[in-house]
Parts: structure tokens; C-alpha cells; sequence
């Protein structure tokens, strides 16, 4: 089989996506060198929670798009810290900058400063 149309299948937390070898390839970090130099038979397993992990995925197939909400954008970023997406993370991050914190977030934040006077 061409490896460049090798269809790869991961098993994110029990979540499964399908994807091609050269997609994984073109990854910056861990998803590359997972596949690499292997032919894969059967799923991969990654022991991660899978909930974000298709943003993960898109942003490797060129999808520059984001959550919305402030607490699923942090959660992202820890997805992408591990997988060593590095401008997933700067993305995000800046994209925290500008997100208005859940109204509790703030509320808490506001009590800690409050304490600290």
C-alpha cells in the first residue's frame, strides 16, 4: 500500500479518528513521529481525553479554527501542549488574551485580590 494514502486510525481515549498517514506526517511534534517509520495494521491508542482532539486533527489539516468558550480553549491547550503543537498553543493563548473569563472565573479572581489588600 502507498504510504501516502495509508489510512491511519487513532484511538483518542476511546474516541476513533481516521486520518492519512501524510496528514500525521505533515505534523509538527508527537502525531509525526507516532507514525513514523510503522505500518500500522490496527488502531493507535492514545491515552487522552478525545473531546478536543478533532480540533487537534484539523489544525494538522490546515483549519485555523477554535473554540469559543474560554474554559474549552484552555482545555485545548493542554491537548496541544502535550501533542507539541507549538503554534496551536501560541494561537490559543493569544486567543485567551481575548476571551472574556467564565463570570465564576472572575468572581473568584476578584475575592483572591481582595484577600491579598
Amino acid at each position: 500500500m502507498n504510504t501516502t494514502t495509508e489510512i491511519v486510525v487513532l484511538s483518542v481515549g476511546g474516541m476513533l479518528f481516521h486520518t492519512s498517514r501524510s496528514t500525521l506526517e505533515s505534523a509538527e511534534g508527537f502525531l509525526r513521529v507516532l507514525v513514523q517509520p510503522h505500518l500500522i495494521s490496527q488502531p493507535i491508542f492514545i491515552d487522552r481525553d478525545g473531546t478536543h482532539f478533532r480540533y487537534v486533527l484539523n489544525r494538522i489539516r490546515g483549519s485555523n479554527v477554535l473554540p469559543t468558550k474560554y474554559t474549552d480553549l484552555q482545555e485545548l491547550q493542554v491537548e496541544a501542549d502535550f501533542y507539541n503543537l507549538t503554534s496551536m498553543v501560541d494561537d490559543i493563548r493569544l486567543r485567551l488574551e481575548h476571551t472574556a473569563k467564565p463570570l465564576e472565573e472572575t468572581i473568584e479572581q476578584l475575592r483572591r485580590d481582595i484577600r491579598r489588600t
